[in-house]
């Protein structure tokens, strides 16, 4: 009966085009006779929407059969269609379905998206608009490779070529006792596949390194917290991979049990405790051995120092990615982020793309925007740093004044703009969420400032040569206060997202214009109790000596996790059925995948341009050369 209706329909249907009407009445002849190619067609759209009454809301039909289809004149063309559906069916009050249509490759996009209000009217379903994503629709053909495809691909051979290059010549001059010039040496030891290896791996257990020794811990831990962030986030709520029991959770929010991973916000605050730190640390400890401060020196060295692995990212997710695979939505995904990057690589790359992005909240790679946050906390940096050890109280006065400033900022806009108690990355009725929380809230230095003023006063804190002392009692009883206080912090929000807990002005102002800081504190009470022997079991896991090469790849982690997430979420071709055991399976994947990638990243852009800025700027004392001696000039 449906394809008698089908037909029925496309007899009817006007086309714009007179090539696509054509195909179109082949195509209706040969379902009408039965021909597999268009059964194939026919079947491989979305049409009654199994599952969902509970939440298969995205159902993704069959790309493949769909790409597959051969009829005399045209292929099969597979699009990604929103369709509004009237409410009075019975189901769920949602403002748009998103299904699959799959129609002649001659048609354009707006002719499949009313095959596919057809398909689904043809089962009962009222749909009242029709409209495909930009760039969601595929079929098998060729892709056209622009020149900036090839150029990308030109650099990154280039230096895999140099890599390995440089890792034979490594290897040569060692063996063979031959000598260099200190230049080429410098080169060599930059580039070379085998030293870098050796220096990923290798593991540190000096007296310095074990002063500090948790932030590897620390480090590590707080990434795979932002994957698993991010895999919910992006997976449940944002790129909606087509899950079976997607109306499970719009209640997910409510329970305890999932807040670890709703609250993963908190693993960037971490990130900027140890930003502070480590920048207040290591001037201090400079200044303390008599080192001068060079402030240019400083701001170029932090510039290049990030910038090398984000560049390449940028080259790649702008002219590369898109064309590496296919999918259900990998072209709704990768399209996107590749205009992104293309018309506004220079907001990443100068840091300010959390400033001028706004309200489209499009940026090239989704996560700079934390990188444009951390490096304009370094720039104004300074003007704490200098004055901190020449007159260190009215400094850390100061930095407690700076903190009441962003902590009163934040409660003033949430209070008079009735803002959420947190970034509301789950589905809440409230609303003034997003895109207004995120530029204001969220995404601004002076709002993010105070983990990392934290960060500050305790770096300078821990570089003085005399600690305050701890005795175990009081030590004890700051940790049983600071464990209470995170798990408050964690799981107090759950009763922010019931439906029976009102919204209050009140509350929110207070629980936003200070968990950070909070958070903050208690990071800094686990640096400095674990680098002080007050950390006990804690600080034997967060110091254990084989988080270091991790720690190492962190950064690329970083940059390189969401394009995995993304993938995942571009070829996937089933529904799933979520649960925590599917998502534990599904980020452990995730995690694992990363690992290459970020140490391919990590191999011929970050390790190479910290050796050679370095080496630049005199920061590395010793001889940046091969295994075998080199020459001075």
């Amino acid at each position: 009966m449906l394809l008698g209706v089908l037909v029925l329909f496309l007899a009817a249907q006007g086309s714009s085009g007179q090539q696509c009407q054509g195909h179109i009445d082949d195509y209706k002849s040969a379902l009408g006779r039965g021909e597999l190619w268009a059964l194939h067609m026919y079947e491989s759209s979305t049409r009654l929407l199994d599952g969902v009454l509970t939440g298969l809301i995205v159902p993704p039909g069959n790309f493949d059969q769909c790409v597959a289809v051969r009829a005399p004149e045209f292929k099969g063309k597979y699009c990604r269609v929103k369709v509004q559906i009237a409410q009075n069916v019975g189901l769920p009050q949602l403002p748009t379905y998103e299904v699959a249509a799959c129609g002649p490759s001659t048609c354009s996009d707006d002719e499949i998206a009313q095959i596919a209000q057809f398909n689904m009217g043809s089962v009962g379903l009222n749909v009242t608009n029709a409209f495909t994503y930009v760039h969601s629709c595929e079929y098998d053909g060729v892709r056209n490779l622009d020149g900036g495809f090839w150029a990308t691909i030109g650099v990154m051979s280039f230096l895999v070529l140099l890599v390995v290059s440089a890792a034979i010549a490594d290897w040569y001059f060692e063996k063979f006792e031959k000598k260099v010039p200190a230049a080429v040496a410098t080169l060599i030891a930059a580039f070379s596949l085998r030293s870098n290896l050796r220096q990923l791996f290798k593991i540190s257990r000096g007296k310095v390194v074990s002063q500090v020794a948790c932030v590897h811990g620390i480090r590590v831990i707080s990434t795979i917290w932002v994957v698993v962030g991010h895999k919910h986030k992006y997976e449940i709520y944002i790129a909606a991979m087509p899950f079976m029991n997607t109306f499970e959770f719009f209640t997910l929010p409510q329970e305890f049990s999932s807040m670890p991973y709703i609250n993963s916000l908190f693993s960037v605050d971490t990130f900027f405790v140890l930003s502070g730190f480590l920048v207040t640390y290591v001037y201090c400890t400079d200044v303390i051995k008599g080192r001068k401060f060079n402030i240019i020196q400083y701001y170029v060295y932090r510039y290049l120092r990030l910038t090398a692995p984000v560049a390449m990212m940028v080259l790649f997710v702008a002219f590369v990615i898109y064309y590496i695979g296919r999918g259900p939505q990998w072209n709704t995904l990768f399209w996107f982020q590749s205009q992104t990057c293309k018309d506004r690589w220079w907001t990443t790359l100068l840091y300010v793309n959390n400033l001028v992005d706004y309200p489209a909240m499009s940026t090239c790679v989704p996560v700079s925007w934390y990188l444009s946050v951390d490096m304009q906390l370094s720039w104004a940096a300074p003007i704490v740093l200098l004055p901190l050890m020449r007159w260190p109280k009215y400094t850390l006065i100061g930095i407690g004044a700076l903190i009441f400033l962003s902590t009163s900022l934040i409660f003033g806009l949430t209070y008079a703009y009735d803002f959420f108690w947190t970034y509301p990355v789950y589905n809440i009725p409230h609303p003034n969420s997003l895109p207004d929380y995120w530029f204001w809230c969220y995404i601004m230095p002076w709002m993010r400032a105070q983990p990392y003023l934290v960060g500050m006063a305790l770096g300078w804190f821990m570089s003085k040569p005399r600690k305050v002392p701890f005795n175990r009692l009081w030590a004890a009883a700051i940790w049983l206060l600071n464990t209470a206080c995170i798990l408050t912090i964690l799981f107090t929000i759950a009763l922010a997202y019931r439906p029976e807990h009102p919204y209050n002005q009140t509350e929110a102002a207070f629980y936003n214009s200070l968990h950070r800081l909070m958070w903050g504190l208690n990071i800094a009470w686990v640096i400095y109790a674990c680098s002080n022997g007050l950390g006990g079991p804690i600080n034997s896991i967060l110091s254990w000596n084989y988080w270091q090469p991790f720690s190492k790849l962190s950064y690329c982690i970083f940059l390189t996790h969401m394009f995995i997430i993304f993938s995942d979420i571009g070829l996937n071709r089933t529904p799933a059925y979520f649960s925590q055991a599917y998502m534990t399976h599904s980020i452990l994947g995730d995690l694992v995948l990363a690992i290459p990638f970020s140490m391919l990243l990590y191999l011929t852009t970050e390790a190479p341009s910290v050796i050679l800025i370095r080496k630049i700027f005199g920061k590395d004392k010793k001889a940046a050369a091969p295994a075998a001696s080199a020459e001075k000039e």
